[in-house]
């Protein structure tokens, strides 16, 4: 199974699972992978410890994905459309530890207290950012009174 075929399957489960489910944890998603292709036993648990890194990058990637267009141009298939709301600025669903394990939830299925800690944890982010371009300006400006050092 490559890369890109475990990952374009990912995507159609964790469709699938959000249609039928809503929230969506790993080990569901692993679950569901192994079921799709049949694998068994200890196969299964080789395939799951392989496939468990892989389920959350691209789960990461499909929850910043949001209405951004695909490679050919269109929008995706997995689109967030909240009336009132800017949809470029609210992921499709984010991540949420429910009975201690992290899970994908759409964010129409948070409750307000998650949407309170998501929101928070951005903003927590942005004040990381901000020091972080706080401390790149200050890398610019010594670079400009040091040129010969800065090479």
């Amino acid at each position: 199974m490559s890369i890109e075929f475990l990952a374009a399957e990912i995507r159609t489960v964790f469709k699938e699972e959000v249609k039928k489910n809503g929230p969506v944890d790993r080990s569901v998603m692993i679950n569901s992978l192994l079921k799709r292709k049949k694998i068994k036993d200890v196969q299964a648990e080789l395939a799951a410890a392989f496939i468990n890194d892989r389920v959350r990058q691209v789960l990461n990637r499909l929850s910043e994905e949001g209405d951004t267009p695909d490679k050919a141009g269109k929008k995706s298939s997995f689109q967030l459309s909240i009336p009132g709301f800017e949809s470029e600025r609210i992921q499709p669903g984010y991540w949420i530890t429910r009975k201690k394990e992290p899970s994908f939830i759409p964010v129409m299925n948070l409750t307000a207290e998650e949407t309170r800690a998501v929101a928070e944890h951005h903003r927590k982010m942005g004040e990381g950012c901000q020091l972080h371009a706080e401390e790149l300006d200050r890398l610019a400006d010594w670079k400009e009174e040091h040129p010969k050092d800065a090479q």
